[in-house]
């Protein structure tokens, strides 16, 4: 009743919201991670070519929320760490809190930046500080809250069709072949064939960046994560964590 065209006002608007508000938490996490305003500006610039992203720019579905409280609660995540800053980290709880809402798919963030944590020495030290954990059972807690109860007062539809997704029922049938291949296959068309290419071959620079050749007394050539990930490696490892724990959790359920 406030807008003469309510439907198409309500299925159009907030995705320009989203939108610009995922591309301004993009560049702004990409300025952080890598040092370089104009690595950001690019990948900034890239985000309409991107099917998935693309869509999500004209048609609200559960991931252009999803992408947009991913994108900033990684911002103030990367920024609680570097700065150890508490309220950076209840900040990203709160953000989180909203992802959960916005689709299940969020509650592999805390587990993510945990990763993250764990692997960087120079940052291993928070993990037995209160922010990270804060920030767990904000976005995890709150965002839950609200699902559970729904769950509860209607015979708990929610979770039988989440669990019946993941392959957690009854009518589960684990180790094909197809499913995973699917999953790949729905990869490549979410992203654009072309990007899946350049996502490998960035993935593949990433870790070549990460890893480094050590000769040992013996003199065998081991391969070994650097101790201090210093400056752009931090950057480089935290996005390879945000990307990998939801990438390897969703080929694990394509099983």
């Amino acid at each position: 009743t406030l807008f003469p065209y309510t439907t198409l006002f309500g299925s159009r608007f907030p995705c320009v919201i989203l939108g610009g508000l995922t591309a301004w938490g993009i560049y702004r996490l990409a300025v952080m991670t890598t040092g370089a305003k104009r690595t950001a500006f690019f990948a900034v610039l890239l985000l309409p070519a991107i099917p998935v992203l693309a869509l999500g720019g004209v048609v609200v579905t559960s991931d252009t929320p999803l992408v947009c409280c991913w994108a900033w609660a990684a911002v103030w995540t990367y920024r609680a760490v570097q700065k150890d800053d508490l309220r950076a980290w209840l900040a990203a709880g709160a953000i989180g809190a909203l992802g959960v809402l916005a689709k299940y798919s969020f509650l592999a963030f805390p587990a993510s930046v945990g990763l993250f944590l764990l692997l960087s020495p120079a940052h291993r030290r928070q993990l037995s500080r209160p922010g990270f954990w804060l920030m767990s059972l904000i976005s995890s807690g709150l965002g839950l809250a609200p699902i559970l109860v729904w769950n509860a007062r209607h015979g708990w539809a929610g979770a039988n069709q989440l669990a019946d997704r993941v392959g957690l029922s009854s009518r589960a049938s684990w180790a094909g072949i197809w499913p995973v291949l699917y999953f790949l296959g729905g990869e490549a068309v979410a992203l654009g064939v072309v990007w899946w290419i350049v996502g490998l071959a960035a993935l593949a620079a990433i870790l070549v960046r990460l890893t480094r050749e050590r000769r040992g007394a013996s003199g065998d050539v081991t391969i070994r994560v650097d101790d201090g990930f210093p400056g752009e490696r931090t950057g480089l490892l935290y996005l390879l964590c945000l990307w990998g724990v939801l990438w390897c959790a969703c080929l694990a359920t394509s099983l």
